[in-house]
């Protein structure tokens, strides 16, 4: 099985993000959006190419090199407040079109079940929408194959329980069934994105006959290894699932260091003044990145003022969010190389006794699943869904 972590990136933060790293001709502002040469992250110090992106916060136009793996969300979400909406022109044929313009592949415009309140569930609605969009646009993408495009356009799937995953797989597959080479189809486990819903889904892709699929949001150590272990088992030939996690964390003062275990990780967290985080980032931890950051503080100017002081700045919040990211990468592809030889091990090292127990059954045969909900209405506050 082909699988590819897909970190989230918005322009704005990845133009900032790329002159703190240092990437060749990130120095100059919005070069990328200008046509001008600007690095990605298939060189050093991450050697990792592979992201996803939304119409929402990558509006610019880039050179993405060949050997990334591009996954165009949607925006979809965007549609629950019209004034996004409205304010982004979010419409099927424009993703469409920005997609194919410079992602790999990417999904339908949606309607996600959400309402604009907790209590509201729009799921006839969000359905009935995402049958036009893909109605609309689909003229487009046939248009797009008959000249030869590379890009490839998949499908979505929404449902809280099994029954309603199959319901919404009908309605967009009667319309187009995103079952060519290189198509697929994206999944939101629903309500939450957990184990549990991740391991239901799983197993519906499989009564399917899906085999190419992507996870939105799956961010948790623990979803990513059930995942990897029994996507081959589902009969998944390609996995993506894309994460803001490490991004996020470094954000927030964050830092993942790994375990012992060389499959996991902890978090040190930073408060107030403290500085032990970063203090081990700038003295002891051996990743490529903390290598490469201790060059570039010496090298850039901006870091000198903040690379000492107590207070936590930009240039800090740009080499946390790399370094979570490095080691998120890092060690997932330990915990999808450990799961080709030994998926049952991998499980047993990352979940509970009872965890294990319990999605084993949810993955076999129906009726197992928790948090799933009725078709009218939700057992679960709405907020789980974003």
């Amino acid at each position: 099985m082909i699988q590819h972590l897909l970190p989230v990136w918005g322009y704005s933060r990845f133009s900032a993000a790329a002159r703190d790293i240092g990437l060749p001709g990130a120095e100059k502002k919005d070069a990328g959006a200008r046509g001008e040469a600007v690095g990605w992250f298939d060189g050093p110090p991450m050697h990792y190419p592979h992201a996803l992106i939304s119409p929402v916060h990558w509006q610019k136009p880039f050179h993405f090199p060949a050997s990334a793996y591009i996954f165009g969300d949607s925006g979809g979400f965007s549609l629950a407040s019209k004034t996004m909406s409205d304010k982004l022109k979010v419409d099927p044929v424009g993703v469409l079109r920005w997609q194919e313009s410079l992602c790999t592949v990417g999904c339908i415009l949606d309607r996600p079940p959400v309402g604009l309140r907790p209590d509201q569930r729009i799921w006839e609605q969000g359905k009935r929408e995402t049958i036009e969009h893909t109605i609309r646009a689909l003229p487009v993408y046939k248009e797009m194959l008959q000249r030869g495009t590379k890009f490839r356009w998949w499908g979505i799937l929404h449902g809280s329980n099994v029954a309603e995953i199959r319901e919404y797989y009908a309605a967009i597959a009667a319309v187009y069934p995103f079952d060519q080479p290189g198509e697929g189809w994206a999944i939101r486990p629903e309500p939450r994105v957990d184990i549990d819903a991740s391991t239901r889904s799983l197993r519906v892709l499989k009564q399917l006959g899906i085999t190419r699929a992507h996870f939105l949001a799956a961010t948790s150590q623990d979803v990513i290894a059930v995942l990897l272990a029994l996507g081959p088992q589902a009969g998944l030939e390609m996995l993506t699932y894309d994460s803001a996690y490490a991004v996020k964390s470094g954000f927030n003062r964050h830092v993942f260091r790994p375990n012992d275990d060389g499959l996991t990780f902890s978090i040190m967290t930073e408060v107030g003044e403290s500085r032990e985080s970063r203090d081990w980032l700038l003295n002891k931890c051996p990743c490529p990145v903390c290598a490469h950051m201790r060059v570039r503080s010496e090298q850039e100017p901006r870091a000198h003022a903040q690379l000492h002081s107590k207070v936590f700045g930009g240039w800090w919040s740009s080499w946390l969010q790399f370094h979570d990211l490095y080691v998120q990468q890092d060690l997932t592809q330990r915990q999808a190389e450990y799961a080709e030889k030994n998926p049952e091990g991998l499980l047993r090292k990352m979940l509970s006794v009872t965890d294990y127990s319990r999605i084993m059954r949810v993955f076999e045969a129906d009726g197992h699943e928790k948090n799933s909900i009725v078709r009218t209405g939700s057992s679960q506050s709405l907020l789980d869904f974003i």
